[in-house]
């Protein structure tokens, strides 16, 4: 159940493991992320997050999106 690390668009997704470690932060700061916009991709219990969605989360410039993948 392992999400892509890019797609056919360039977008690069991360694991919820990697952008805990890349951007140094806590399971509960993603989480408040979540709740407050951050798009993320369920599949199963695992969560990614595309890299472009976490630069314009952090720079304001974005609506929330959430898809669950089977």
């Amino acid at each position: 159940m392992e999400m892509p690390t890019t797609a056919s668009r360039g977008d690069e997704y991360l694991s919820q493991a990697q952008f805990l470690e890349e951007f140094d932060i806590s399971p509960t700061t993603a989480y408040r992320w979540r709740q407050d916009g951050l798009p993320f991709i369920k599949k199963g219990k695992l969560l990614f997050y595309r890299r472009q969605d976490i630069s314009r989360f952090l720079n304001g410039g974005l609506t929330s999106s959430t898809q669950a993948v089977s």
